[in-house]
Order: structure tokens, then C-alpha cells, then sequence
């Protein structure tokens, strides 16, 4: 059989020793692309990593705040619960008295 009888299906995979430009233009764009991409994902990791320190420091501040509000309330009530003890001090001094002045009965 000669060269030129030979069907190129048959003679099985074939790799050409030469380069395109068209390959090597390809190549670079998608490597090139690959790199802006990847820097893109660091500066949207950075974005998010500003957001979260911000966002946390909002919170920190927050919870300050709240702990202050829970502290002035707790404050409140303690003094409230004070005042009623007094309260009930004074008024349990004036049931007393008043008990006094009146004459018990014995069962007579």
C-alpha cells in the first residue's frame, strides 16, 4: 500500500510537531483571563474582610450600649425594690402601732 492510498481514519492519532498562533494567542488570553479573575477574587476577599472588621465593630459598640441600657435598668429595679421595702417597713411600724392602741380581746 502506498502513502497515498492510506485513509488518515485508519492510521490512528497523529500529533503535529507545529504551533499556531492561533493556539499561543489562545493560551495567553485564557491565562491572562485566569490572572484578572483570580485578582478580582482578592480584592472581593479584602472587601469582605473590611466589612466584617467594620461590621464587628458595630456590633462591639452595640453590645456595649446594651449592656449599659441592662445596667441602668438593673439599677432601676434595685432602687425600686428598695424603696419598697421601705415601704412596707413603714407601713408594717404603723400596723404595729395602730395594733397597739386598740384592746385585744381575749375571748371575753
Amino acid at each position: 500500500m502506498s502513502d497515498t492510498d492510506r485513509n488518515p481514519l485508519l492510521e490512528g492519532w497523529h500529533i503535529d510537531k507545529r504551533l499556531s498562533l492561533g493556539h499561543i494567542v489562545t493560551t495567553l488570553v485564557v491565562g491572562v483571563t485566569a490572572l484578572l479573575w483570580l485578582a478580582n477574587i482578592d480584592k472581593r476577599v479584602d472587601l469582605n474582610d473590611q466589612k466584617i472588621l467594620a461590621i464587628t465593630e458595630q456590633q462591639m459598640l452595640s453590645d456595649a450600649r446594651q449592656v449599659r441600657a441592662l445596667q441602668e435598668v438593673k439599677d432601676e429595679i434595685r432602687t425600686g425594690i428598695a424603696a419598697l421595702r421601705d415601704d412596707v417597713r413603714a407601713m408594717t411600724s404603723r400596723i404595729d402601732r395602730s395594733s397597739d392602741k386598740w384592746p385585744r380581746n381575749n375571748g371575753e
